[in-house]
């Protein structure tokens, strides 16, 4: 999951941002709900781990949400945080997102057979993930 930042016409305004595979296919979704032309100006491998951290690194540039005055920095700046996590399966999560979460998981069952999607599994790793992996103040 490639994380971006997009430049809205010509102006200083960027939106950092992540897409699940393609950053090009993202950008024309966003471009259809805005009235300046985006352009890609940079692309990182990371997920939003990256990206919050990307947040954290220009958090004196936010504007509003994802949207942030363009600084030099960040066409540069490599965010501190863990690696692209590796792709897991629903089956070696069964048994850790029940203890993490059994309120919200279909924990009747006790196979390794229910089924996670991307959303949940982003949902919990998210929540559970320790706060240095994304900098001091998370």
């Amino acid at each position: 999951m490639p994380c971006y930042i997009l430049r809205a016409g010509d102006t200083e305004m960027v939106k950092i941002g992540w897409a699940d595979e393609n950053v090009e296919a993202r950008r024309l979704f966003l471009q259809t709900a805005h009235w300046l032309d985006l352009t890609t100006i940079r692309v990182l491998d990371g997920d939003r781990w990256v990206e919050n951290a990307m947040h954290k690194a220009f958090a004196r540039n936010r504007v509003r949400r994802e949207w942030f005055v363009f600084h030099p920095d960040m066409l540069t700046h490599v965010p501190d945080g863990p690696a692209p996590r590796p792709k897991l399966v629903a089956a070696d999560l069964v048994s850790w997102a029940k203890d993490i979460c059994p309120h919200r998981w279909p924990c009747n069952c006790n196979s390794n057979s229910n089924p996670i999607t991307d959303a949940q599994l982003d949902e919990l790793l998210w929540r559970t993930r320790p706060a240095a992996a994304i900098g001091k103040d998370a």
